[in-house]
């Protein structure tokens, strides 16, 4: 007598990458790719401003007269160091938002 039965367990298929969240190392990568994107273009345009008009930073630091001032290195600077700081709170933004999503979604399914 051969008795073959069917197996009425079906093993869970493994979700996709993408589904399981994010990961602590995707997290930190995106929050440093986000800061460095940032940076760049806070440098360009900090750099950009301080060539174009560079009044504003001389009258901002109050360096009118100040012959060792340049303007586009000051703009370089701080558009670079705030680029940084808001590409970072931008990036962790979006994790955060990508793991609260991802936490309802599962709460809503199981």
């Amino acid at each position: 007598m051969s008795h073959t039965q069917e197996n009425p367990y079906t093993p869970p298929t493994a979700a996709p990458p993408a589904a399981e969240g994010l990961t602590v190392f995707y997290s930190f990568g995106l929050i440093a790719i986000s800061a460095a994107v940032c940076a760049a273009i806070g440098a360009a345009l900090g750099m950009m401003l301080g060539m174009l008009v560079p009044d504003y930073y001389r009258v901002v630091f109050s360096a009118e007269n100040n012959p060792d001032f340049v303007p586009w290195k000051v703009g370089l600077g701080l558009g670079l160091s705030q680029g940084v700081v808001a590409g970072a709170i931008l990036g962790a933004i979006v994790v955060l938002a990508v793991a609260w999503s991802t936490s309802r979604r599962r709460t809503s399914t199981d």
